[in-house]
């Protein structure tokens, strides 16, 4: 394909695409893309959106440039994960195939305790600093 072909034919996709807003701004109906980043003023990126061979995820990036939640859609699970200001794991919250679990880290980013459903049976359990059970049901 020659250039002037592609550029014919990247004219026609983009057709329609453009609407004029009351105030004149020119706005897309429809971007397509891999991946979004979203900057701040100084440019610093503070959330991604991301689409790779396990699926879609979104980065939310606090000021100090540390991960503090994500969401990501897998082939077999869903996972939505909470950091603290460190950018250390504090809370995931799954659901997968066997159910959905929810897991609680302490300031070092060690499970401490999980709550889940699996296969519809209800399971709690809390563990110690070194990742033992201390106590769990059933």
């Amino acid at each position: 394909m020659t250039t002037e072909e592609r550029l014919e034919k990247l004219e026609k996709d983009l057709a329609g695409v453009f609407l004029l807003c009351a105030g004149g701004a020119a706005v897309q109906k429809v971007v397509r893309a891999e991946t979004f980043e979203l900057v701040d003023s100084t440019g610093e990126v503070r959330a991604a959106l991301a689409v790779d061979e396990n699926g879609p995820g979104l980065v939310l990036v606090d000021a100090n440039g540390k991960p503090r939640a994500g969401l990501g859609v897998g082939k077999e699970e869903l996972m939505l994960a909470l950091s603290d200001q460190n950018g250390k794991l504090r809370a995931g919250l799954g659901v997968g195939e066997k159910g959905p679990m929810l897991g609680l880290s302490d300031q070092n980013g060690k499970l401490r305790a999980t709550l889940a459903v699996l296969e519809g049976k209800p399971e709690l359990a809390l563990f110690d600093a070194n990742g033992k059970a201390i106590w769990s049901v059933p």
